[in-house]
């Protein structure tokens, strides 16, 4: 597999790797794509934890298991990284999630096991340390997510998921990565009517523009 093919360029976890560099990882992990249809369940809750993996291209969405069904506990976009603990959760070397499609998709998927036991090979410096960025940037993400359900008020829910998305983006028009309200809506642990309501009143008071299809600009 040629790392050209793959389009890794600016993507956290090979970012400073030189071409070889990514293509002994590519080589020593077993990289290879995988390609998913919009809701094709990629990782079920429960199997063993073999693999990591990189989003190419699309979204992925995070499924926490709960009684008599299951919620949206976040969404993964290209360039994030799924790895072997911290971001898909993995206990005993088993997901406690279930991961799915939320568009047809594609992955690079590495082998788990081997990483876990490359370490303290030499010619894996930088990917190791991007592994780690990655792993950051996950706890950064819990943290935001508990600030934001800290929020008692649906407004200030959305405005708070809003405006950090924006930040990340670099713009005040932000494309939300869900692919209908009602999983947007579940996502920041509101109703439905709750967030379309709120919605509503945040353009009336000029915080906020819908533009349609998940669109959004955050008024500062």
């Amino acid at each position: 597999m040629k790392a050209a093919e793959l389009e890794l360029a600016g993507l956290k976890l090979f970012a400073d790797c030189s071409p070889a560099e990514v293509e002994l990882a590519l080589d020593r992990f077993d990289g290879r794509v995988r390609k998913v249809a919009k809701g094709e369940v990629v990782i079920h809750a429960g199997e063993p934890a073999k693999s990591a993996m990189l989003v190419l291209e699309e979204i992925l969405n995070l499924f926490d298991p709960v009684a008599g069904g299951q919620i949206l506990i976040r969404t993964f976009e290209r360039g994030d990284f799924l790895g072997m603990s911290l971001a898909h959760v993995v206990l005993d070397e088993l997901y406690l999630c279930t991961v799915v499609a939320g568009a047809p998709a594609r992955l690079l998927v590495l082998n788990a096991a081997k990483i876990r036991g490359a370490w303290y090979e030499p010619g894996f410096k930088r990917f190791f340390g991007n592994i780690i960025e990655c792993y950051v940037d996950y706890v950064r993400f819990s943290r935001s997510k508990l600030a934001m359900l800290n929020f008692r008020d649906a407004e200030d829910r959305i405005l708070h998921y809003l405006r950090e998305r924006a930040e990340r983006c670099g713009s005040d028009e932000i494309q939300v990565p869900f692919a209908t309200t009602e999983l947007m809506a579940e996502y920041l642990g509101i109703t439905r009517t709750s967030l379309s309501r709120s919605i509503g009143e945040l353009e009336s008071q000029g915080r906020l523009r819908h533009l349609g299809h998940g669109r959004f600009v955050v008024v500062r």
